[in-house]
């Protein structure tokens, strides 16, 4: 009965063992890189959540919105939301978006201003018009992955002006 393994086995394993970690390295390198850039991503993604949820609460009292500085061209970086009492401001910045209120009727509930850092984030806001008036706003939303910045997360949110006042008015586009 042998013990232990012959100088051939040896070296055969030697010899195979850097080929195969050659194929197999990529992979685990790949994983270790892009787990931590996902957990990095869905985090950012609740963020963008939390004002798109900021958002809706605030075009569910408005009572009419507009673009800053281009009431006429889609994507501009300036969202107001004027409500009974107070006016509400959206500005996209390089790296997330800034909420600003003002008015006499401010809630105290909510801070006056509210800043999320989303660096990896793609928002741009579009008013829905109809007979001239603004009936709702379209926000398109994603996030940039990885090395080749892959879009993950892409939607699209459609909310109605003073839609939460009226109990729940629904239109189709």
């Amino acid at each position: 009965m042998r013990k232990g393994f012959s100088m051939i086995e040896l070296l055969i394993v030697i010899v195979t063992m850097p080929m195969v970690m050659l194929v197999v390295y990529p992979v685990f390198h790949e994983m270790a890189v892009d787990i931590p850039r996902g957990v990095a991503l869905v985090s950012q993604h609740g963020r963008l959540l939390g004002v798109l949820e900021s958002l809706h609460d605030d075009i569910d009292r408005a009572t009419a919105l507009s673009l800053e500085d281009a009431p006429q061209t889609e994507g501009a970086s300036v969202l107001l939301i004027e409500q009974p009492g107070r006016q509400v401001r959206y500005a996209l910045l390089e790296e997330g978006i800034r909420r600003e209120s003002s008015g006499d009727k401010l809630d105290p509930n909510v801070p006056a201003e509210r800043e999320w850092l989303l660096p990896k984030a793609n928002i741009a806001w579009h008013l829905w018009r109809q007979d001239n008036a603004v009936v709702a706003l379209r926000v398109d939303t994603s996030m940039t992955h990885g090395r080749h910045n892959k879009k993950k997360f892409q939607n699209t949110h459609l909310f109605f002006i003073g839609s939460g006042s009226q109990g729940g008015r629904h239109a189709t586009p």
